[in-house]
């Protein structure tokens, strides 16, 4: 209608017409399910997990709003993903509680979940030794070859003996064994005892004791001296 035509309207009269409106939808951001799921990792295991997952809606901003996650790990907070090397002592600290929250702009939405981290236990191998009838002590040492499971390089210790305390003499079928908790060892033959005593050359008898070597991440392995 022109212009001409509209100031020619009666008063009281309505011109009519239509106005359009576009309303676009807004996905709400939400926890997906049973959300981010509780994790486990080995010491020096290599990670990448998609928290992005874990959320309805279309989230770009993510966060670290509590707790912690394993040392040598970390969250992109545009991308969701948590990627890292676990560090290789990060068991000892273990386990591990978080919370992410996911944002689209609006107000963040929290989830909640644990990571476990596990120690690779030490690697313990049996040791062998001998003497003869004519002899009356041998020594070495149970840790020199063996090794903490990698890749942690822990010292490690003997933690215990059957049947003994650690850095007492502990008795054998023919002879005592003192064990350290450095792996040292001195074994003291009984000449006394009659079978030792009947032995003729090149014989042997086996004696055997076995032990647990320790890593200071709680990690246990046994193993034995023949």
């Amino acid at each position: 209608m022109s212009q001409i035509a509209i100031h020619q309207l009666i008063r009281g009269s309505f011109l009519a017409g239509v106005l359009f409106v576009t309303l676009n939808a807004h996905a709400v951001v939400t926890v997906s399910g049973a959300g981010i799921a509780d994790q486990l990792s080995d010491d020096g295991a290599s990670v990448s997990v998609d928290i992005k997952s874990a959320f309805n809606g279309n989230p770009n901003t993510f966060a670290l709003t509590s707790g912690a996650l394993p040392d040598g790990l970390s969250l992109n907070g545009i991308t969701g993903l948590i990627t890292g090397t676990v560090n290789p002592s990060a068991s000892e600290a273990s386990p591990y509680s978080a919370e992410i929250s996911a944002s689209d702009g609006g107000t963040p939405v929290p989830d909640a979940f644990t990571w476990t981290v596990t120690n690779i236990a030490p690697l313990a191998v049996a040791d062998k030794n001998g003497i003869n009838e004519a002899g009356t002590t041998i020594t070495g040492n149970v840790l020199a070859n063996d090794a903490d499971g990698a890749p942690d390089t822990d010292a490690l210790i003997v933690g215990a003996i059957n049947g003994g305390t650690v850095g007492a003499a502990t008795a054998g079928t023919y002879g005592s064994l003192v064990l350290n908790s450095d792996g040292s060892y001195t074994y003291t033959i009984d000449n006394l005892n009659p079978v030792v005593q009947a032995l003729d050359a090149g014989q042997t008898l086996l004696d055997i004791l076995t032990y647990t070597a320790n890593d200071k991440e709680g990690g246990t392995s046994n193993a034995t001296l023949d």
